[in-house]
């Protein structure tokens, strides 16, 4: 259990965990924000800023969305104990941690798109954080299965419209490429 004072905190990682995934992330300003457990009863949260307490809870829906259909089709969440999800103001993007996912603020507000980045994140911790590549020349190996299951995959199930848009979208570009 971890250990909490005035000016430390103290953990133990448990289970194997690749170095590159392990993150931290704190602000006094954070709230909590509790999403629906997965079926499995993982437990799917949040800590966020203040203003950002309403839209986290729709792509933590979508996060839940994407750990029942690798439950349901690849295998369980690899890390039992909780999904996590940051708010990092001026982040870009979205990163996978083990057990966690970093938002950038503009990603959370972004509708459509936070919930794909959600869906592309948290599938990371099957694809880069559980099954890992050998060396960095293989990691686009960890992007290229994450993408796909997420757009080809999960985004169909979960929100049809934004996967057909960028399933379009990635086959023009493939064709561009050929």
């Amino acid at each position: 259990e971890p250990v909490v004072t005035a000016d430390s905190w103290k953990f133990s990682v448990q289970g194997r965990m690749p170095l590159y995934s392990l993150a931290f992330a704190a602000s006094p300003h954070y709230v909590e924000v509790q999403g629906t457990p997965s079926a499995s009863g993982l437990e799917i949260t949040a800590r966020v800023m203040p203003a950002s307490q309403t839209q986290i809870t729709r792509h933590l829906s979508a996060a839940r969305f994407a750990v029942d259909w690798m439950h349901a089709n690849l295998a369980p969440y690899p890390w039992p104990t909780a999904l996590t999800h940051a708010e990092i103001p001026g982040y870009p993007g979205g990163f996978e941690h083990t057990s966690g996912v970093w938002l950038g603020s503009a990603v959370i507000d972004g509708g459509d798109e936070g919930d794909y980045v959600a869906v592309h994140e948290t599938v990371h911790h099957w694809f880069g954080n559980d099954i890992q590549v050998a060396a960095w020349p293989h990691f686009w190996l960890s992007e290229g299965f994450t993408d796909w299951v997420t757009v080809f995959s999960i985004l169909p199930a979960q929100n049809a419209s934004l996967a057909a848009g960028l399933q379009k979208k990635y086959r023009t570009e493939a064709a561009t490429l050929s």
